[in-house]
């Protein structure tokens, strides 16, 4: 076996995270998630200093319950 060291470019990786790209995946993703899981949820845009994303929540009651209950977005994702 092979000793393999790799090492991450903490700037690179900063400007990845942040780019228009990842941005447009995460929205893709939320959507299809949002889509799957129906009415009363909402997908929210989210800008933290070291990353962008966006996420998907409950704003209704029933949302809020089928979500505590039975996991639905955590099923929309496969997991």
């Amino acid at each position: 076996m092979s000793n393999v060291r790799i090492e991450l470019n903490a700037a690179g990786v900063r400007e990845l995270l942040k780019s228009e790209a990842i941005a447009q995946a995460c929205k893709e993703q939320a959507v299809r998630v949002k889509e799957t899981v129906g009415k009363g949820f909402e997908v929210q845009s989210r800008k933290y200093p070291e990353r962008t994303g966006y996420a998907v929540s409950a704003e209704s009651r029933e949302a809020l319950r089928s979500t505590l209950q039975d996991n639905v977005l955590l099923k929309a994702l496969g997991k």
